[in-house]
């Protein structure tokens, strides 16, 4: 059921609610333990690996579907895109157990709980999946009944939004109904810097398509999603590149200029 939620999610916004997925299962796993009456070292081990594999099951789900959608979209078979991902799985053990290795032993502090706060990487997927471990196996549930009635509120008003949209309202203005996906995505995101990033770009591509000026029109076709890919994937290279300048003595630690640090 998750995978199929992701699925529909990932489809609609190009953006999969891993750690949403897990937090359910984190849910379903809390009732089973409390009704098991486990050990609480137990009962959070089993929360945790209960919601890990819910969300890897969504997670996976919409990349195999993303790389089905790319291989249809150049002529490729499905059989020989299975071989290449297993390939390509069977490669990138080894790169991402060594950036593993790297990055715990040049920051040590991201497999210690209790250096959490201070460290440089704050994980904050981590401590939420954390908390979330924490909550569910306490002795007393932390959250009010009003969040559960909220919750039941918006399922029904998004089920009568949808039902009305493919059945009474005419499609011409299926436009202004709101998309209910990209509100509960709204809802469950902590940080408001993916909001208001997913905001921005909407509001860029908004206008490069309805602009009079035909250049910036097509030049916004033809490397918009390069250069959010870029965007993206600078930062995860670049912090690669410096903790390998770290572990060898010569990183921003050490040789950097330290401008904008506390």
């Amino acid at each position: 059921m998750m995978a199929v939620v992701a699925t529909q999610t990932a489809g609609l916004t190009d953006i999969n609610p891993i750690g949403v997925m897990g937090k359910t299962g984190q849910f379903l796993m809390g009732g089973m333990t409390h009704a098991q009456h486990k050990p609480l070292k137990a009962a959070q081990l089993s929360n945790l690996g209960g919601a890990t594999v819910v969300a890897q099951a969504a997670h996976h789900t919409v990349d195999m579907l993303a790389d089905l959608k790319t291989g249809h979209l150049l002529n490729a078979s499905p059989k020989g895109q299975f071989w290449a991902q297993i390939f390509g799985s069977c490669l990138a053990i080894f790169p991402a157990t060594g950036f593993f290795l790297l990055y715990t032993k040049v920051y040590p502090c991201i497999t210690d709980p209790d250096q959490a706060d201070t460290c440089k990487f704050k994980q904050p997927a981590a401590a939420a999946w954390r908390a979330v471990a924490v909550a569910m196996t306490a002795d007393k549930l932390p959250i009010p009944p009003s969040s559960a009635w909220t919750a039941l509120a918006l399922g029904i008003s998004t089920v009568i939004i949808i039902v009305a949209k493919h059945s009474w309202i005419p499609k011409k203005y299926h436009a202004y109904i709101p998309n209910m996906v990209s509100f509960g995505l709204a809802f469950v995101i902590m940080s408001p810097n993916y909001s208001m990033a997913m905001a921005a770009g909407a509001a860029f591509r908004l206008w490069a398509e309805r602009t009079s000026w035909a250049r910036l029109s097509k030049a916004y076709e033809l490397y918009s999603l390069s250069l959010a890919t870029g965007i993206i994937a600078g930062p995860s290279l670049g912090g690669a590149v410096g903790a390998v300048l770290d572990l060898i003595g010569i990183g921003s630690s050490t040789k950097g200029s330290q401008i904008g640090l506390p």
